[in-house]
C-alpha cells in the first residue's frame, strides 16, 4: 500500500499513599493504607500514505485527557522480615469512582523482596500487577481508556 503509520500511547501514573499497621510481631508487620493513584493518558496516530494516482495522503488525530485523574484507593499490606536484611512484602490496592463525567475502577497488587543495604537504604525486585480503566465525556476526551500491567520490577528504597 505504501504507508508509513507511527502512533502511541503515554500513560503517567503516580502513586501516594499512607498505611497506618495493625499489626506487628518481632518479624512481622499488617495493616491498611489510603493512597491516591493518578493516571493521566495520552494517545495519537499519524499516517502517510500514497493514494490512487500517486497523490499523497496524511491523517493525524491526537487525544489527551488534560488532567491527572485523581482515584482514591484502599489497600491492605504485609512485612515479613526473613532475616536482618531481607524483607517480603505483599500488597494490594482496590477502588472504584465516578463523578460527573468521569468513572475509573483500579486494582493494583504486588509482592516483593527487597534486600536492606543499610537501615535506610534498600534495592530490591518483585512482581506487580496494575489495572487501570476510566472512561470520560468532555469536549477533548470522550472515551474510554484501559491499562493494565503485570510483570517484574526493580526498585530502590529509602526511608527516613
Amino acid at each position: 500500500v505504501g504507508a508509513d503509520v507511527d502512533a502511541y500511547f503515554n500513560v503517567n501514573i503516580v502513586r501516594v499513599f499512607a498505611g497506618y499497621e495493625l499489626y506487628q510481631s518481632d518479624r512481622s508487620r499488617a495493616g491498611a493504607s489510603i493512597g491516591i493513584h493518578g493516571a493521566g493518558m495520552e494517545a495519537g496516530i499519524d499516517a502517510r500514505f500514497t493514494l490512487a494516482g500517486g497523490n499523497l495522503g496524511q491523517f493525524e488525530s491526537e487525544a489527551d485527557t488534560g488532567v491527572i485523574l485523581p482515584l482514591p484507593n484502599f489497600g491492605l499490606w504485609a512485612h515479613h522480615a526473613f532475616t536482618e536484611r531481607l524483607v517480603g512484602t505483599v500488597r494490594f490496592d482496590a477502588f472504584a469512582l465516578e463523578i460527573d463525567e468521569y468513572r475509573g475502577t483500579l486494582i493494583s497488587t504486588g509482592a516483593s523482596l527487597r534486600y536492606r543495604a543499610t537501615e535506610k537504604f534498600s534495592l530490591g525486585a518483585g512482581y506487580s500487577f496494575f489495572d487501570l480503566e476510566v472512561s470520560m465525556e468532555r469536549q477533548l476526551w470522550n472515551g474510554k481508556a484501559r491499562f493494565s500491567y503485570h510483570g517484574p520490577r526493580l526498585f530502590v528504597f529509602y526511608a527516613w
